[in-house]
């Protein structure tokens, strides 16, 4: 018997047409489970620790004020100089504004090289404010300093031009509850030494745009000398702030509702030397830090409530870091974070770290150290920023590749918390 060929004409057999439309079935559904996968997988997750932002040539250099966010995403700082340009080292600008985008991308928003910025050299800490920015800067009509308002896109406004007998430029502002903005100064002011130098103020700039100078510091003022940090709003609604005592150690200081001032604590060595502005926290108190003093004479972290009553939380050993020069910045869930600049005869690129404390500040973790990888940032200035996707940011004056040493460059990097 002839028995049919199961072959169809031209074609494959029908047991090997069945293998392959199986084996077919499978790769699709392999295929189709892939692309679910691939689909629903999660992105990766961020490194601990990145450099989002390197200046370079022709961009800013030395970052030296803290990061502020808009409601975008966007970061607004402040560079020493404005043009990262090391062979035109008499030619480097008087600091620029810039933006970071979310991606990452770098834009200059306002360079105070600007002949309508009048050389306005030394830009302070900034205060977002309204949608705009605000804060001091050197030069000016009269030399003295001005403070300013910058909209997003560019716009450049002087609020008021300071005098010879008012602040000379101002470390930053703050609002306080009536609306106005109040700041300090380290120098200038009606005040004046055995050889004519001055010691610094505080400030009031009304909505009205009229200044008050609500203080002048005296060189043997027992509420400090020069303050070098912006003033920090209370629990009660005033504002507190910090200055120098003459001899390093320093002061908190109260404004009181009437304008003047008074007397919160009064540092000693153990407790800290060169004392850092204030940040408040969750729980009432008043946060800060010292560069130097403490147990191993390498800084400290402590606490101070309106009262006056101080508690010394940390002394930095070397091993956590060297010389917090800003105050701790606190997260949501109640962590703190700062950073120390570092071993000053390294220079300031040993024990330089980025910090982890728990409320109590009776242990500071070492989350990053800077200048040890190349490229990295080297040191850190300016306060944190705890930043909208839950990330610590921050910046430092320069990179461990720069050709000077301690300033250079600069980076903007991203912690996780």
């Amino acid at each position: 018997m002839r028995h049919e060929s199961t072959r169809r004409p031209g074609g494959l057999s029908g047991w090997a047409s069945r293998v392959i439309r199986v084996c077919l079935l499978g790769l699709a559904v392999a295929a189709s489970f892939g692309v679910s996968a691939a689909l629903t997988a999660k992105p990766p997750a961020p490194p601990d620790y990145a450099v989002i932002h390197r200046f370079g040539h022709g961009e800013g250099w030395a970052p030296h004020v803290g990061l502020v966010q808009d409601k975008h995403g966007n970061l607004y700082g402040a560079t020493r100089n404005s043009r990262g340009d090391w062979h035109a080292i008499n030619q480097q600008g008087c600091g620029l504004i810039y933006r970071i985008a979310p991606d990452g991308t770098e834009s200059t928003v306002f360079d105070f090289s600007n002949q309508k910025a009048m050389r306005g050299c030394g830009i302070s800490e900034l205060l977002l404010l309204d949608g705009a920015l605000y804060g001091g800067a050197g030069g000016g009509k009269y030399g003295y300093g001005v403070l300013w308002r910058l909209s997003f896109n560019g716009h450049y406004q002087v609020l008021h031009h300071f005098t010879q007998d008012e602040p000379w430029g101002t470390s930053g502002l703050v609002t306080g509850t009536d609306g106005a903005l109040y700041g300090t100064s380290s120098s200038g002011g009606t005040s004046r030494g055995p050889n004519g130098e001055t010691y610094g103020t505080v400030f009031r700039l009304g909505t009205d745009g009229v200044l008050s100078v609500l203080y002048n510091f005296r060189h043997d003022d027992p509420l400090g000398v020069r303050p070098r940090n912006a003033l920090t709003l209370g629990p009660d609604g005033l504002l507190y702030g910090t200055a120098d005592d003459g001899a390093g150690s320093g002061t908190v200081f109260r404004v009181e509702a009437n304008g003047q001032l008074t007397l919160v604590h009064t540092f000693h060595y153990d407790e800290g030397l060169w004392v850092s502005g204030l940040t408040l926290g969750k729980d009432g108190k008043l946060y800060g830090a010292a560069f130097e003093g403490g147990d191993f004479g390498m800084g400290t972290l402590w606490r101070v409530s309106t009262d006056g009553q101080f508690e010394l939380l940390h002394s930095f050993n070397g091993h956590d870091g060297w010389g917090p020069n800003t105050p701790p910045t606190q997260a949501p869930d109640g962590t703190w974070y700062g950073t120390t600049l570092g071993d000053p005869s390294a220079p300031f690129t040993a024990n330089s770290t980025l910090y982890r404390a728990r409320l109590d500040g009776s242990q500071a973790a070492v989350m990053h150290a800077f200048a040890k990888k190349e490229n990295d940032g080297r040191s850190p200035w300016g306060r944190l920023l705890v930043g909208r996707d839950g990330g610590i940011y921050g910046v430092t004056m320069g990179t461990i590749t720069d050709k000077y040493q301690g300033v250079g460059t600069g980076t903007v990097f991203r912690q996780a918390p």
